[in-house]
């Protein structure tokens, strides 16, 4: 049984955790059966071989900056506006209103300095002395909502990206933040609607359509799901992530040559990218060309030494040509990299190379 699981984060890279699928999915395409299982992942048996989908990926949330004025199709809006006094020289003198948004922008943009960083609770604390001094400063309701976000509190991140919307209802970043947070809720429907809501305002940002594409994917609905990866690579042809997304949905629609192309034009634009080779050997593994899989698994776990998924399909290989001895070491070491394999996977448990509860538990 082939376990795709369907991501993380923004974070992206990574971007979240596998959530519930709300449908339960089966159907039978040229000899696979495939089923959305309630636990979020796809199972696909094919003519009795075992693989593992690479997950979906997304990118990271979209930050608001503090120089804006005037809405923008790619943020939030005014950063808070203010009043001066004109002289009797003619010179602008600050008044109370002007002072406070210099604060305000001074607490911004070290709130975001901490954001970067990875210094969330401190960014935080930043963003909320900035909505103190000014309560409609959308840029900070947004980042303050990222920075919530990164901390795992996805109620409070959705409050703070819909008061963004309350500020500047027109802000495409705060509707495409506020869907990346609600699919990670796993309201897959208002994520949906958020990130077409985004896609209405701004409708030539590539990451949009790829994270509808995601939402749709883990809906079951590939078609739409297609069409959405599709437009992304339209807007943005140097998008790894457009075309990666886009191969798997293939994959999953069995249109192997196309997946191919796709996997190998990700491995093209970000070579150093493990998921690409997992996914082009996953195709040629399909295709029967073992040798060609062995050496693109290989790739992959060359690129990245922890990738357990990339040992766990290796194995299922080499057990496929037979070769017992090295199906089992790589099995191993997907298993150490990655217990969940033993949940997941029936060859491996088949294999009695999982330990027993007791062994596990055993200091």
């Amino acid at each position: 049984m082939v376990l795709v699981n369907f991501m993380k984060k923004y974070s992206l890279l990574t971007l979240f955790p596998p959530a519930l699928f709300p449908i339960s999915l089966i159907s039978a395409l040229a000899g696979i059966t495939l089923a959305v299982t309630p636990w979020g992942a796809i199972a696909i048996n094919v003519k009795g071989l075992e693989l593992t989908q690479p997950e979906l990926k997304q990118s990271e949330v979209r930050e608001s900056t503090p120089n804006q004025t005037t809405p923008s199709p790619s943020g939030i809006g005014t950063f808070g506006t203010s009043t001066t006094e004109t002289s009797t020289t003619g010179e602008s003198a600050p008044d109370d209103a002007e002072t406070r948004e210099l604060i305000a922008r001074e607490f911004f943009e070290r709130g975001s300095a901490a954001q970067a960083a990875g210094e969330h609770r401190q960014a935080e604390s930043l963003f909320r002395q900035a909505i103190v001094i000014n309560s409609n400063n959308a840029p900070a309701h947004n980042n303050l909502g990222n920075a919530l976000r990164d901390q795992g509190r996805i109620e409070e991140a959705i409050l703070s990206y819909q008061e963004a919307l309350r500020i500047e209802a027109n802000s495409s970043t705060a509707h495409f933040n506020l869907g990346l947070a609600l699919r990670q809720k796993g309201d897959l429907r208002g994520a949906i609607a958020s990130y077409r809501e985004a896609i209405r305002i701004e409708p030539n940002y590539a990451e949009s359509y790829i994270a509808l594409g995601n939402a749709l994917s883990q809906q079951g609905n590939f078609p739409e799901a297609l069409t959405s990866y599709q437009a992304a690579v339209r807007i943005d042809n140097l998008n790894y992530l457009a075309y990666y997304n886009l191969a798997n949905v293939l994959y999953q629609q069995n249109n192997l040559a196309e997946s191919l192309e796709n996997y190998q034009a990700t491995a093209r634009l970000k070579p150093d990218y493990a998921p690409a080779q997992v996914g082009i050997a996953n195709v040629l593994y399909r295709q029967r060309n073992f040798p060609a899989a062995i050496a693109s698994y290989q790739n992959a776990i060359r690129l990245d030494p922890n990738y357990a998924l990339a040992y766990s399909n290796l194995g299922n290989l080499f057990l496929q040509q037979g070769n017992r001895e090295e199906a089992i070491a790589n099995y191993q070491i997907a298993i150490r990299l990655n217990p969940r394999f033993c949940q997941t996977s029936t060859t491996i448990r088949n294999l009695d190379l999982c330990p027993t509860p007791t062994e596990a538990t055993t200091p």
